[in-house]
């Protein structure tokens, strides 16, 4: 196995990672900056270079995104972890657009970090067979070939507790990847993996994944919790025993202690005093404001939101909206499908526009949309900004 290139000025924290790599019988090779480290890739040929590169964000005479940036010239599959302060959450977005792996956040978790790199090491060995089949199969929107860079891109962003919102045209594949998060739609090809627990899949004859388990695919849908276009509440159902039902009967959740966290999450929503009232008797945008609390009572990691304005008159947007913006305050993680593009540069930490199921440019709201790079993305922008 090549070594594994660590970058950083702090002699203590390349003695810790070459240490905790070497016990895990991964080889590695330190540097001090990043100029030693370009100098020893053009003195050593590829099939000798590094498996990963593990970098810091800021040392003396240069930086860890400048260095990414280079190297991905040479060696444009290398996985690159960036580390970089915990709260530091734009040069974790900025190393994304420059093509890192992940970041790993300091003061790390050194088995974390150990954990990181492993899974570092086998993504570059998928990436080669990821490539054989991107070249002999079709690109076809719902397979993992034609979205598999878009869900490298949410998985690593879903992490940290940011707003990833996707745009793009009508087919494009923007609902297609929400559904391929939780299983809805089957993927052929790819992993899921959520806080560490990676969703056990096997293929059908078909060649679509299945889950194995289907009570931990059930489990992780909980905590991947879907917000959809048309709402999906239960018309013979009350509000609360909506909201209540997922807890109850899935999680386990004592009746009482779902009864009580549904009121809250109702209150959240600006909704109190609805409990008894029937899907219905509400509005459009009382009925999606529901379907917020609903997703909120299950207490999900990841918040999945399917253009979740669409079907709403327009004067009851707003309220949804705003809804949503107070979810973004409070810090969850949310993935947004939508149009709506003040709402992208209000509140959104990371767009990603889609054109023809792959990632056609993304980046920093403000500067996505204030000065697009690519034409096709200056063509939709011309007609949906608002």
């Amino acid at each position: 196995m090549k070594p594994i290139w660590i970058v950083d000025d702090d002699q203590s924290i390349r003695f810790v990672l070459e240490k905790a790599l070497l016990r895990e019988n991964l080889p590695t090779r330190s540097f001090t900056n990043p100029q030693d480290v370009m100098a020893a890739l053009a003195d050593t040929p590829d099939i000798e270079g590094p498996q990963i590169l593990v970098s810091d964000i800021r040392m003396p005479g240069g930086s860890g995104l400048d260095l990414l940036e280079k190297v991905k010239k040479k060696l444009p599959g290398l996985p690159v972890i960036i580390m970089t302060a915990f709260s530091d959450l734009d040069s974790a977005v900025s190393a994304f657009q420059g093509g890192a792996f992940e970041y790993l956040p300091k003061p790390f978790d050194l088995p974390k970090a150990v954990e990181l790199i492993r899974r570092a090491v086998e993504e570059s060995q998928r990436e080669e067979v990821a490539e054989e089949r991107m070249t002999a199969a079709p690109e076809m929107l719902g397979q993992a070939p034609a979205m598999q860079d878009v869900f490298r891109a949410i998985g690593r962003l879903s992490q940290s507790q940011v707003t990833v919102l996707i745009t793009g045209e009508s087919g494009s594949g923007k609902s297609t990847l929400l559904r391929c998060i939780n299983l809805l739609e089957k993927p052929n090809t790819g992993r899921i993996v959520l806080s560490g627990e990676e969703l056990q899949l096997k293929a059908d004859r078909q060649g679509e994944l299945q889950a194995v388990n289907a009570a931990q695919l059930q489990r992780l849908r909980t905590r991947l919790a879907m917000v959809f276009q048309h709402f999906n509440l239960w018309a013979h159902m009350t509000v609360l025993q909506n909201i209540i039902e997922a807890p109850v009967h899935v999680l386990g959740v004592a009746r009482d202690q779902a009864v009580d966290t549904a009121r809250r999450y109702l209150e959240r929503v600006g909704l109190r005093g609805v409990e008894d009232r029937y899907p219905a008797h509400l509005s459009g945008g009382q009925q999606q404001r529901v379907a917020i609390a609903r997703a909120l009572a299950v207490e999900p990691a990841v918040m999945l939101f399917d253009e979740p304005t669409s079907a709403l008159d327009p004067e009851l947007v707003g309220e949804v909206l705003r809804v949503m913006k107070l979810l973004a305050e409070e810090g969850r993680t949310m993935v947004v499908v939508t149009h709506e593009m003040a709402f992208a540069r209000e509140v959104s930490s990371h767009l990603i526009f889609l054109h023809q199921g792959r990632i056609e440019e993304q980046g920093v709201p403000a500067e996505v949309l204030s000065r697009p790079k690519s034409e096709r993305l200056a063509q939709f922008l011309s007609g949906n900004l608002k």
